[in-house]
């Protein structure tokens, strides 16, 4: 006897309502998932429940949600937003294309997860990997890989710089740093959106870089920039404008 056999395709699981339900409607299945009704079901009887594909679905009001952000499902408001606010919430899938704030739908991939690539030969940075990380070796190259965990929730990947940044050591730096074997730096830059809280920040590191820290704009940050780095700066608040408020 054969020890698995098929039974139906993944995107979708048999689903049973307790009372009367309309076709499109956004439940939580037993296993945590979420779930789109396929079509009418009265009470009692057996149906389908999407589990994967891109919906649209209704969103939150007054809200900017960005393209691969985490998206949950608002039970008591019946609506799309980007943070669990109740213990009836649930996870829903990551946003499809950005939705304004004046919108009132977002599309979604139903139940995808964030997953988060770095690739140290071809994307090097200086970071701190948030949460658990795997780390492989292929072809010369590593990847760190990010997975959800308590720590790892605290950060959205936003966006990245597609080209890379660079800049060059002012003279009376040179040979001074790095053991002088460097004369600059050719950078990547990621835009994560923090999602924790202020105590959730800790600069008490093994090695610290920094002495103390504030929340400051996008511009203010450029022009509290030493001089030989301002430049990147401006780069990089360009390249991420569309995603600053």
């Amino acid at each position: 006897m054969a020890e698995a056999n098929y039974k139906q395709a993944g995107d979708q699981v048999d689903y049973t309502p307790v009372a009367a339900i309309l076709g499109g409607t956004v439940v939580q299945l037993a296993d945590g998932r979420a779930g789109v009704v396929k079509v009418d079901l009265e009470a009692g009887q057996k149906g389908a429940a999407a589990v994967h594909g891109i919906y649209k679905v209704t969103k939150t009001a007054g809200i900017v949600l960005l393209d691969g952000g985490k998206l949950f499902w608002d039970h008591s408001a019946n609506a799309a937003t980007f943070k669990q606010v109740s213990d009836r919430d649930f996870y829903l899938g990551t946003v499809q294309g950005d939705a304004a704030s004046a919108d009132t739908t977002v599309f979604v991939a139903l139940n995808e997860r964030q997953r988060c690539v770095f690739d140290a030969a071809y994307d090097p940075c200086t970071t701190v990997i948030v949460g658990a990380a795997t780390i492989t070796r292929r072809g010369g190259t590593h990847k760190f890989n990010l997975v959800s965990t308590n720590e790892a929730e605290k950060v959205d990947l936003i966006a990245k710089t597609h080209h890379w940044i660079t800049y060059d050591l002012p003279p009376e730096l040179l040979g001074k740093v790095w053991n002088g074997k460097y004369r600059g730096q050719r950078q990547k830059w990621f835009l994560f959106r923090f999602t924790g809280q202020d105590s959730d920040i800790d600069i008490a590191t093994a090695h610290p870089e920094f002495s103390r820290w504030k929340w400051v704009t996008a511009d203010e940050m450029v022009d509290a920039i030493v001089p030989f780095k301002r430049e990147v700066y401006e780069q990089v608040v360009d390249a991420f404008r569309a995603y600053l408020s």
